[in-house]
């Protein structure tokens, strides 16, 4: 098995790793765009005589106008409640890069919003309920009565509308159109 060549770098791929090293990204997300692992991508840096990021000391360079873009898309990826994976995948960089990003935006745990009183589709947020497993669940109370622990990210992003009344509804509405019988009433629990 023939292993594959690959082209060398230009001047020009150069210059771009570094702006793209200077604004944050990963060498590994680095790597990914040019086609080497983030080792070597580490080499080439050193190579040129690009000093590696120290955490502590802060960026010397203003932002540029993309990365600015990526931030804020970031914010709104993570109010959307987008794990970190989906915004990373959305805004093509690494997830520890997105870690970064909602640090500085402080956004560590977006649903520690309270959603209390607020309404998603026949769902009306009473409090929250409980952590399991680092996702919170709402105490919702659905227009037909019942109440019920609801997934936050179900919750917000329209998956969950109802505690399934508006499917018996539908269901009933159906059946006397087409002149079946009725079906019998169910009884939430």
């Amino acid at each position: 098995m023939a292993s594959e060549q690959r082209q060398a770098l230009t001047q020009a791929d150069g210059d771009e790793i570094k702006r793209l090293y200077a604004e944050g990204l990963s060498l590994r997300e680095i790597g990914r765009r040019y086609n080497r692992t983030g080792e070597r991508v580490r080499q080439y840096l050193q190579e040129q005589g690009v000093p590696r990021r120290s955490r502590s000391k802060p960026r010397t360079a203003p932002p540029s106008a993309e990365y600015l873009a990526r931030l804020e898309r970031c914010r709104d990826l993570v109010l959307q409640g987008c794990s970190i994976l989906e915004c990373a995948e959305q805004l093509g960089v690494g997830r520890s890069t997105v870690n970064d990003y909602k640090k500085k935006l402080g956004l560590v745990r977006p649903w520690r919003k309270d959603l209390s009183s607020e309404q998603f589709g026949r769902w009306t947020v009473i409090k929250l309920g409980e952590y399991v497993d680092s996702t919170a669940y709402w105490l919702c109370k659905c227009e037909c009565g019942t109440k019920r622990l609801v997934n936050h990210h179900n919750l917000v992003r329209g998956y969950s509308k109802s505690c399934g009344c508006s499917k018996r509804e539908s269901l009933k509405l159906r059946q006397a159109k087409v002149g079946a019988p009725q079906a019998p009433s169910l009884v939430p629990l």
